[in-house]
């Protein structure tokens, strides 16, 4: 199992209204958001990791030795992910595939039999939505496009080593179609005439966990509900002030959450207390037993 991150766009409308960095590298709590993934993904026991990036881009060459990522630069006339993915077909098999967009506020990543399509009832629905039709099989069988408030494709699918076969020999095929420089072709719209051959399941995510950024205020949002994943119940249960300045989180170790704390203490081990710097806070933890883990944090 591997992952691909899509990181290759020019984050046009990121920079436009506001941003000065690479939108994969905005930080979340002095964090590069990118990073943040490449965490989440290496408890899931996926170490293989290939990120495609801009052309002649060397901003995540530091991710190579840091985290043993492979990076693949898009050629300098791609201007589509069609193409972008193109390149990199032969690293497709049992791969989640993760636009460079997304921001997780909590570990999502799990273990699926079947292609899988991750989606989400979004906050706020745009017109240009897709929203997956199953079948009685529950597998999808085709997309409506539409502003409707039903669960619509997330920035994440994972693709099962069955259905890679085909699913390469079509992008291939699709590829040789549409112009490298045409900036309109999507490689996931492309699946759609293939959907009766593979079997697609969708898994739902919350909104609280995780969003998709590509303007500036979209990332404010996304910087919220991370803040809010760490502060609040998605992490710690059993809130209590032991002092004023002295706050005690605790947690029982539970199937789903155990993940999401394994990562934080990543982040605490590379960040140290620069994932609390915006909040003043300092964090460490404490073992108290073999299904006891506790957080606590201090105010400077």
């Amino acid at each position: 199992m591997n992952a691909i991150i899509l990181a290759a766009g020019n984050s046009l409308r990121m920079y436009q209204t506001g941003a000065n960095i690479h939108k994969a590298l905005l930080p979340i709590q002095n964090i590069p958001n990118i990073e943040r993934t490449i965490l989440m993904l290496q408890f899931c026991n996926i170490t293989e990791i290939i990120i495609a990036v801009p052309y002649q881009c060397t901003l995540f060459d530091y991710l190579a030795e840091k985290y043993s990522c492979k990076i693949i630069y898009k050629k300098k006339e791609c201007a589509n992910t069609l193409h972008t993915i193109n390149d990199i077909l032969t690293y497709i098999d049992d791969t989640f595939i993760i636009e460079g967009d997304v921001v997780l506020a909590k570990n999502i990543f799990d273990i699926f039999e079947n292609s899988t399509y991750y989606v989400m009832k979004y906050p706020k629905p745009e017109i240009d939505d897709w929203h997956p039709v199953l079948n009685q099989d529950g597998n999808v069988s085709t997309f409506q496009i539409s502003q409707e408030n039903t669960a619509a494709i997330f920035g994440i699918s994972f693709w099962a080593h069955k259905d890679c076969p085909l699913l390469i020999s079509h992008l291939k095929q699709k590829a040789a179609i549409y112009d490298i420089q045409d900036p309109g072709i999507f490689w996931d719209n492309n699946i759609i005439e293939i959907l009766d051959r593979i079997s697609v399941k969708t898994y739902e995510i919350s909104a609280d966990v995780a969003c998709e950024m590509n303007t500036y205020e979209e990332y404010k949002f996304a910087q919220e509900i991370c803040k809010s994943a760490i502060y609040g119940s998605l992490f710690f249960d059993n809130v209590t002030l032991r002092t004023e300045n002295d706050i005690h989180f605790k947690i029982f170790h539970s199937t789903e959450k155990k993940a999401n704390i394994y990562w934080l203490d990543q982040l605490f081990n590379y960040y140290g207390e620069e994932l609390f710097k915006d909040s003043r806070y300092l964090a460490y933890e404490d073992f108290f037993s073999t299904n006891e883990q506790v957080f606590r944090v201090k105010t400077q």
